[in-house]
């Protein structure tokens, strides 16, 4: 598989939870959290374009932490 490092993608471990709070009868509070983790991942990219060469060596890996506040009011 060609990898770029532009986007660079991996196998993924993704955790997630969630709350909900009533702090009223219509009114809510919720709130999320998402932690992903990609795997480390090889690059090896060799290309010639224009008759020059280029290659891209290396090894990535990477993690991402998500948080997501809504507040809900019922009419």
């Amino acid at each position: 598989m060609r990898r770029s490092p532009r986007g660079p993608d991996s196998d993924r471990v993704i955790l997630a939870t969630g709350l909900s709070w009533t702090l009223m009868p219509r009114f809510t509070l919720d709130a999320a959290y998402t932690y992903t983790h990609f795997r480390d991942s090889d690059i090896n990219n060799r290309e010639n374009p224009a008759g020059t060469y280029h290659r891209l060596e290396g090894e990535y890996s990477g993690h991402i932490h998500s948080l997501g506040l809504q507040a809900n009011y019922r009419f």
